[in-house]
């Protein structure tokens, strides 16, 4: 294996992400979307969930500017990109592990799509292609 990627693998790893980047975008977009149409339904909207999809939500937005910054070769945009992905990940893990008791089953399935989505953006930032794009 090569020790820098190859600038096709560099392309199809920033394509990727894009795509990861912006579905998550998406799930959050429609889960925000949720809340504010679920809001005053019995069980499916609580502090919880206004405080968790809101913040989603926005470090969504950060994560895709975040991303395009990267595809233009910005080694800063990728080590944020690689923390806040992390960062999110971990909590996404935490929560449907220990406060799934805390979300209706609406959210527990979105964090679980949330989850997916993270994990493939976690994989591709820290992957060769994508860090040799930026080096």
């Amino acid at each position: 294996m090569p020790q820098t990627a190859t600038p096709d693998q560099a392309n199809r790893s920033l394509q990727k992400l894009k795509m990861f980047t912006a579905a998550y975008v998406g799930v959050n977009a429609a889960a925000f979307i949720a809340v504010i149409a679920l809001h005053g339904k019995a069980g499916q909207v609580n502090s919880t969930v206004w405080i968790r999809g809101t913040i989603l939500f926005v470090t969504s937005l950060l994560l895709l500017a975040f991303t395009n910054h990267i595809t233009r070769g910005s080694r800063k945009a990728l080590l944020r990109v690689r923390i806040i992905s992390t960062i999110l990940l971990a909590s996404v893990i935490v929560l449907l592990v220990v406060g799934h008791q805390l979300l209706p089953l609406w959210m527990k399935l979105e964090q679980a799509v949330c989850g997916l989505l993270l994990l493939g953006i976690v994989i591709l930032v820290n992957g060769k292609p994508v860090r040799s794009h930026t080096s």
